[in-house]
Order: structure tokens, then sequence, then C-alpha cells
């Protein structure tokens, strides 16, 4: 089940800490890699699907539609976050889902539980599913 997991910011005199993950966080599944995808405004990145990797994506820069196919392909799922939002999505491995640049520069983290193969990743044509970018 995707999930939208709530961050916690300290304030400091010198400035704020956000915590992202440790690994007591429940939706710690174990340490891969950690890397940064860019999205142009308007480009879309997707539709994939990881066979095992289960991510923890964070927008660190700008703002970014996700969407996430449920419902044996039937039905979208769709989160939009930017930097300000003190969240995370934990997407588990064999979810469907696609996300599209917001602003003109926007940058994605995402901490995942193993490193990239591109064996483990099943890619589709933006056409392959019924969903209305806008």
């Amino acid at each position: 089940m995707i999930k939208k997991n709530k961050l916690i910011k300290k304030k400091a005199h010198k400035g704020d800490v956000t915590k992202i993950i440790n690994n007591k966080s429940n939706y710690f599944h174990g340490f891969g890699e950690l890397y940064i995808s860019e999205i142009k405004l308007k480009k879309i990145k997707g539709w994939k699907k990881h066979k095992r990797m289960t991510m923890n994506l964070k927008v660190i820069q700008g703002k970014v539609k996700f969407v996430f196919i449920t419902k044996n392909n039937k039905k979208f799922k769709e989160i939009i976050l930017n930097d300000k939002d003190l969240k995370l999505i934990t997407v588990p491995k064999k979810t469907i889902f696609a996300f599209q640049g917001l602003n003109k520069k926007n940058m994605i983290m995402n901490f995942s539980n193993i490193q990239h193969e591109s064996n483990e990743c099943l890619n589709y044509p933006i056409n392959k599913f019924n969903y209305n970018w806008k």
C-alpha cells in the first residue's frame, strides 16, 4: 500500500532540521542507495514498476505529481507534494507509478532498500494506462 509518512521538523535557532528516515522508522525496509532524480516542468517519468525495490520519495525542490495505479490497473491515486511538505511517500515493490514535474525545476530524493538494477525495473509506455495528465 502506498503511504504518506509525516516527517519530523525540529526548530533550531541556527536553522531547522528535518528528519527523513532512520532504521527505526516504520517505513525503513533496509538501505540500498540514496539518489536524487530531477524532472523538468510538465515532463513525465514512468510508468515503471520495481520488482524488489521499496522506495521512500521526498520532494526536495519544486512540486511533483505522483500517480499510482491501483485496483487491477483500473484506478489511479494522485499525490502532489512540494518541497515545503513534511511528507515522504513510501512506494512498495510491484507498484506501477509515474510522476510529473509541476515547477520549472523539481528534484526527488529516493531512499531505497536495494541498489538500482536495470533488470529489476519494468518500464511501460506513457500511453499504456488511461490516465489524463492534463
